[in-house]
């Protein structure tokens, strides 16, 4: 096992979130009047970078301090917006007939407006992944078994009305969500039978998902959310499969008990938190091959580590320990 506490070996254990499409990221402005106003400080500041507006320097220090304020202030948070990943079939092609449904592997549904999958989609009888973009999906249905091929669906910024309902589904193996709207996600994924893959990250969740039925699930992405762990509670009479848990960017400060009972865990990763404090029962985890706490607040090695034979890897680069035990 090594333990990594300063700068001579290094393993972060960082899952950075793979692209599922183009996205950029957006301000959230307190009102319309910071937005505007901020754009208006902007181009001023430019023009004078240019050389096109004169400014003293009492001119200039008096935008620089009302662009840091309104972006320190009028920003309330960031959105993610998405777009069509690059070589997926649009669904306009397909409608419109510019492509052979046969042949279609991904395909893209942008900004559809109907509360349905329309049926051109149940004609792509090769279909691998199904990606949603800006829409208004407001249920997956069990006739999505129909498509043979289909392992993959992504979902990204879907606003239905009510939450997206999932139903019985036995191929998707692989579902990932992105939006901020976490009452909009579906209440549970029991239906989707094979799942073995789960991304939620940047959902704004604040509970852990209810996960317990899925007993094919190996991989649990939860990272850039606003999850405590206050709420986890696992029956330990029945073991997770999850192999792979992902919660990295959350609001964690302490990690409770309950984490002892995912007992196939083989990596586990809390970057970017504020854990300061780790449950003993950290050692029940007999299968974990990699941990990391890079950048949180812990004084010392947590002493469930040393129980744990499996483990390979641990980063506890950047936090606050000084010693070890």
């Amino acid at each position: 096992m090594k333990l990594i506490l300063g700068s001579l070996w290094i393993f972060t254990g960082l899952l950075a979130i793979q692209p599922c499409s183009a996205q950029k990221l957006d301000p959230v402005y307190r009102s319309v009047e910071d937005s505007v106003t901020l754009a208006a400080v902007l181009q001023r500041l430019a023009d004078i970078d240019q050389k096109k507006s004169p400014a003293d320097a009492a001119t200039l220090d008096s935008l620089t301090t009302l662009q840091l304020k309104i972006m320190r202030e009028g920003i309330l948070r960031y959105r993610y917006s998405y777009f069509p990943t690059e070589h997926f079939t649009r669904y306009e092609d397909l409608k419109k007939g510019h492509v052979n449904p046969a042949t279609v592997q991904y395909l893209s549904l942008h900004q559809f407006k109907g509360k349905h999958l329309p049926d051109e989609i149940f004609t792509c009888t090769q279909l691998k992944t199904l990606q949603l973009v800006d829409t208004k999906i407001q249920s997956l249905p069990s006739s999505l078994n129909n498509l043979p091929h289909l392992r993959q669906i992504e979902i990204l910024n879907n606003r239905p009305k009510h939450r997206l309902k999932l139903s019985k589904n036995n191929r998707v193996n692989s579902l990932k969500i992105r939006g901020d709207q976490p009452n909009l996600l579906p209440k549970n994924y029991k239906h989707f039978q094979q799942l073995d893959t789960l991304d939620l990250s940047r959902n704004m969740l604040t509970r852990f998902p209810r996960i317990q039925k899925n007993k094919q699930l190996k991989e649990l992405m939860l990272n850039e959310n606003q999850l405590t762990l206050e709420d986890l509670h696992i029956n330990k009479r029945k073991p997770l499969s999850l192999e792979r848990l992902y919660l990295a960017r959350n609001k964690i400060s302490r990690v409770p008990e309950a984490i002892g009972y995912f007992t196939n865990l083989e990596k586990l990763t809390f970057n970017y938190n504020q854990i300061s404090e780790v449950t003993p029962a950290l050692s029940n985890l007999k299968k974990l091959q990699e941990l990391s706490f890079y950048t949180n607040r812990l004084q010392t090695v947590p002493k469930g580590i040393y129980s744990l034979t499996e483990l390979r890897y641990v980063d506890l680069y950047y936090n606050d320990i000084r010693s070890i035990d």
